[in-house]
C-alpha cells in the first residue's frame, strides 16, 4: 500500500509557523540530548571499568590479610566472576529491557552495582575475619556487580545505538577513551586508597562514583521523554499518517546471521587477546628482571596508544568507504567489518613480534633493549586493538539480517549478543593465557594468539573477496525507498524486494504513486527512483 502525505501548508499559515518553531526547538533539544547521552555513556563505562581496575590491587591485598588458603586460585575465581556474571545476566537483561524499559533497567543496574560494591567493601567485616565466609561474600558481591554492570551496559548501549545511527563509530571512539582512562588510573587509585584509607574506603569511593550516574540517567530519561513529545507534535503537524502497530521483539537467535556471527567472533578474539596479555604480561616482565615501575610504564604506554588511536579508528569506521564501496560514493555497511579485520591483523602481527623477543635480548643480555622492543610492539598492539574494538558494535549491528524489522527490541537483542561475545573473550582470555604460558611459555603463547588474530583477518578478507559486489539498491533499507521531485520527498512503503530490484519493479512502484499526486497537485513530472539514505 502507498501512503501519501499532505503538504504542511494545507494546515494554514499559523499552524505552519507553529510547526517551524517546534522543529527548530526539537533540533536544539536533540543536540543537547545527544551530548548528555555521550556523557552518560562515558560515565557508565568509566565506572564499570573502574570496578575491574580497582579489584586488581584490592582483592589480592584483602585475601592476604585474611590468610586465605590457595589465595591465587581464589583471586582468579574472584577476578573471573565479574565477566562471567555479565555473560550470564545479558539474556536476562534483554528480557527486562523489553518488559520494563531501558531507562528503568539502567537505574536498576546502577543501583544494584552500587549496593554490590558496598557489600564487597563490608565483606571482611561481616564475615568477622573468617576466611571461608569472607570468600563467599566477596564472590557473591562480585557476581552482583557483574549483574548490575550487564544491565546498565545493555541499557546505555541500546540507547546509544538508536540515537547515533550515522556516526556510531565516532561515538564509540569517545567511549573507549573513557575506558582507557579508567583502566589506566583505577589500579593506581585503588592502591593509593588502600594504603591511605583502607579496603572499605576504596570501595565506598567506587560506590559513590557509580551513584553519581543516577542523577545523570534521570536527566537523560526526562530529556528523551520531552523529545518524544516534540516528535509527536511535529508528526501531528506534518501529516495525518496512520499509526503503525508496535513491531514484535525478535529473539537473539533470529538475528544470529553469518555476518553478525563473523563480527561477533572478531570481538571475542580481540577481547581474548586483551585477557591473555593482561594475565601473563606482568609475570613475563618480572622474569626479565623488571620491577613494578617498569610494568606500570608498560601498561601505561599500551593504554596511551589505545586511547590515542580510539577516536581515529572511530572516525575512520564512520567515513571510510570500505574495501569494496558502493557506487556513487555511498558508504558500505561492511566498512566496520573491514576496519575490525585490519585492526586484528595489526594486533596479530604485534603479538607475533612479542613472541620473537628472544631474538632481540634476554634477561641476562640486552634486557633493556628487549624491553624497548616490546614497548614498541605493545604500542602497535594498542592501536590495532582500538581499530578492532571501536567499530565492533557497529559491525555487529550491520551484520544483523535485513528481514527483521527495525525496532527497539531488535537493538536490545543486538546489544545482548554484543555483550555475550565480548564477555566470552574477556572471561576466557586470562584462563587461556595462564594455561598457555604455564605449558608453552610467554613467547609461544603470544605467537599462538597472534596467529589466531591473523587467521581471522585473512578469513574476513576471503569472505569479502568471494562475496558478490554490492549494488546501489542494496544500500537502501529493505522494503523502503524514496522518490524525489525537486526538494519534496514522498515515501512509499512496499513489500520487501529481493536483493536486486528489477527495472520493471522500479517503474511499477513509481507509477503507483502518480495518480494520487495528480489528484492533489495536478500533472507531475517524471519521478526518478533513488535509494533512501542508509
Amino acid at each position: 500500500p502507498v501512503t501519501a502525505r499532505r503538504p504542511a501548508s494545507s494546515h494554514g499559515p499559523a499552524r505552519t509557523e507553529s510547526a517551524a518553531r517546534r522543529s527548530t526547538g526539537a533540533m536544539g533539544a536533540a543536540q543537547r540530548g545527544q551530548g548528555t547521552l555521550i556523557v552518560l555513556m562515558c560515565g557508565v563505562s568509566f565506572a564499570v571499568i573502574s570496578l575491574i581496575g580497582l579489584a586488581v590491587p584490592l582483592i589480592p591485598a584483602v585475601l592476604e590479610g585474611l590468610d586465605v588458603p590457595a589465595a591465587e586460585a581464589v583471586n582468579a575465581a574472584l577476578m573471573s566472576s565479574f565477566p562471567t556474571a555479565m555473560l550470564l545476566a545479558s539474556p536476562v537483561a534483554n528480557w527486562a529491557s523489553g518488559r520494563f524499559g531501558r531507562h528503568a533497567l539502567l537505574r536498576s543496574g546502577l543501583c544494584l552495582t552500587c549496593a554490590a560494591t558496598v557489600l564487597l567493601g563490608l565483606a571482611p567485616r561481616l564475615s568477622c575475619g573468617e576466611p571461608v565466609s569472607a570468600c563467599l561474600l566477596l564472590l557473591a558481591a562480585r557476581a552482583l556487580q557483574g549483574f548490575g554492570a550487564a544491565a546498565s551496559n545493555l541499557a546505555v548501549f541500546a540507547i546509544i545505538v538508536e540515537a547515533f545511527q550515522a556516526n556510531l563509530g565516532t561515538v564509540m571512539g569517545l567511549n573507549e577513551i573513557a575506558i582507557g582512562v579508567a583502566s589506566t588510573t583505577s589500579p593506581v587509585a585503588g592502591a593509593l586508597l588502600y594504603r591511605t584509607a583502607g579496603f572499605e574506603a576504596a570501595l565506598f569511593a567506587a560506590a559513590a562514583l557509580v551513584a553519581l550516574m543516577l542523577p545523570l540517567a534521570a536527566f537523560t530519561e526526562r530529556a528523551q521523554a520531552q523529545a518524544q513529545v516534540r516528535e509527536a507534535l511535529l508528526a501531528r503537524d506534518a501529516s495525518a499518517a496512520p499509526v503503525a502497530l508496535a513491531p514484535r521483539r525478535p529473539s537473539c537467535g533470529e538475528l544470529a546471521a553469518p555476518r553478525l556471527l563473523l563480527a561477533a567472533m572478531g570481538l571475542t578474539v580481540a577481547m581474548g587477546l586483551f585477557g591473555v596479555c593482561n594475565g601473563i604480561l606482568v609475570v613475563h616482565l618480572h622474569r626479565l628482571g623488571l620491577d613494578d615501575a617498569h610494568a606500570g610504564v608498560t601498561y601505561g604506554l599500551f593504554s596511551l596508544a589505545y586511547a590515542v588511536a580510539a577516536p581515529v579508528a572511530g572516525l575512520a569506521s564512520d567515513h571510510w568507504r570500505g574495501c569494496r564501496p558502493l557506487a556513487d560514493g555511498q558508504l558500505s555497511k561492511e566498512r566496520y567489518q573491514d576496519v575490525m579485520a585490519l585492526g586484528l591483523a595489526l594486533s596479530g602481527v604485534s603479538s607475533v613480534a612479542l613472541g620473537l623477543g628472544p631474538l632481540v635480548g634476554s634477561a641476562d643480555d640486552g634486557r633493556m633493549r628487549r624491553w624497548g622492543y616490546e614497548l614498541a610492539a605493545l604500542s602497535a598492539m594498542g592501536m590495532g586493538q582500538a581499530a578492532a574494538l571501536i567499530p565492533s558494535l557497529a559491525a555487529v549491528k550491520a551484520g544483523a539480517p535485513a528481514g527483521v524489522e527495525e525496532s527497539g527490541g531488535r537493538t536490545d537483542a543486538i546489544v545482548t549478543l554484543y555483550n555475550v561475545f565480548m564477555q566470552v573473550g574477556l572471561a576466557s582470555g586470562p584462563l587461556l593465557g595462564a594455561a598457555c604460558s604455564a605449558t608453552l611459555g610467554f613467547e609461544t603463547a603470544m605467537m599462538v594468539v597472534g596467529a589466531v588474530c591473523i587467521v581471522y583477518a585473512a578469513s574476513v578478507a576471503c569472505v569479502r573477496c568471494l562475496e558478490e559486489p554490492p549494488s546501489r539498491m542494496d544500500a537502501a533499507a529493505p522494503g523502503r525507498f524514496e522518490l524525489r521531485r525537486g526538494s519534496t520527498v514522498y515515501g512509499a512503503d512496499l513489500v520487501p524486494p529481493p536483493s536486486r530490484v528489477s527495472r520493471w519493479r522500479k517503474l511499477r512502484n513509481t507509477a503507483a504513486l502518480m495518480p494520487r499526486r495528480r489528484r492533489q497537485e495536478g500533472p507531475v513530472p517524471a519521478l526518478a527512483a533513488v535509494p533512501a539514505a542508509e
